[in-house]
């Protein structure tokens, strides 16, 4: 799905997501079912879900990161430090709610 945004599109994601404070944040517990399935119901009222990732060294945020966009299908928009931001487009939002990219 990454394959699927250009990089004007990905530059507009992340100015957007840039100023929003996390909408999840992972806590000791981790990536399971119901941490997914929060952030599933995000991407579905947002479209851009900034995520927290607990602090575990650079390859253990990536892998995180990756596994989640992997899970929840959406793509990994940034990932800078400790937050990584996803996207999931959702037709069935109403068009003011939508994030439009150029």
């Amino acid at each position: 799905m990454s394959d699927e945004l250009t990089s004007a599109q990905r530059k507009s994601l992340r100015s957007t997501g840039r100023t929003r404070k996390p909408d999840v944040i992972i806590g000791k517990a981790g990536i399971n079912q119901s941490v997914l399935s929060h952030i599933r119901r995000q991407l579905d009222r947002r479209e851009l879900v900034k995520i927290r990732i607990p602090a575990s060294g650079a390859a253990g945020r990536t892998d995180a990161a990756e596994e989640i966009a992997d899970k929840t299908g959406a793509t990994l928009v940034d990932l800078v430090g400790r937050n990584a931001l996803l996207y999931r487009p959702n037709d069935n939002l109403p068009d003011e709610k939508r994030i439009h990219l150029p």
